[in-house]
């Protein structure tokens, strides 16, 4: 007479749970390891990005005259005026960092100041309905401890009006960098002031 013997489940009730758990845990490592991948990313882009340094010097003008205050010098608005700043892009990190386009704060060609920005780095500036600022592409690869300049042109906009005021404009201009594909814009210390004594066409229409 043949008996057949069954082997006993030593596996216990808590089996199930404990397979059941496995793939959760699995998933929880990979969210770890994708986090910490994640803040490594963060803290690289972060530090390249942090130690580009955007300096604006003093403009260069021409047909008009600059009174010197102690944040900025402020442009005397007329006509026949032609300002140059040059805007100096220093990378101080230790990684090879790419300047993707300048920003300038005002830049945009249909503004109603009495100046306008005639160019940025030899270009026309771009501009959107969104923003009154200009834009321009740099596309410069900018290596680990080298810098960069581009010019600005400011110049008269007799359809504008500022008639007896001052404007400012801080953070100007600014620089959008790009990191292990993070952008981010860097604002010059730099600051724009401009002043009209006199009315302009622009201030009777």
């Amino acid at each position: 007479m043949s008996t057949t013997t069954t082997a006993p489940d030593v596996a216990g009730p808590g089996a199930a749970a404990r397979t059941w758990n496995r793939p959760r845990w699995a998933a929880i490592g990979v969210l770890l390891v994708l986090g910490a991948v994640g803040a490594a990313w963060w803290s690289a882009s972060s530090s390249a990005i942090d130690e580009v340094e955007v300096t604006t010097r003093t403009p260069q003008c021409t047909g008009t005259s600059l009174t010197h205050r102690a944040t900025a010098p402020t442009i005397d608005a007329v006509a026949g005026m032609r300002c140059t700043f040059t805007v100096e892009v220093r990378n101080g990190s230790g990684r090879d960092v790419d300047l993707a386009r300048a920003v300038v704060p005002g830049g945009a060609q249909d503004t109603g100041a009495v100046v306008r920005v005639a160019s940025i780095a030899g270009r026309t500036p771009d501009s959107d309905p969104a923003s009154i600022n200009g834009f321009a592409p740099l596309d410069h690869r900018l290596a680990s401890g080298d810098s960069f300049t581009f010019d600005i042109v400011l110049v008269f906009k007799p359809s504008g009006c500022n008639a007896g005021t001052t404007a400012s404009l801080g953070d100007w201009p600014q620089v959008e960098v790009r990191s292990w594909g993070r952008t981010v814009s860097r604002p010059s210390s730099g600051e724009l002031r401009f002043h009209r004594k006199g009315t302009t066409p622009g201030c009777r229409s």
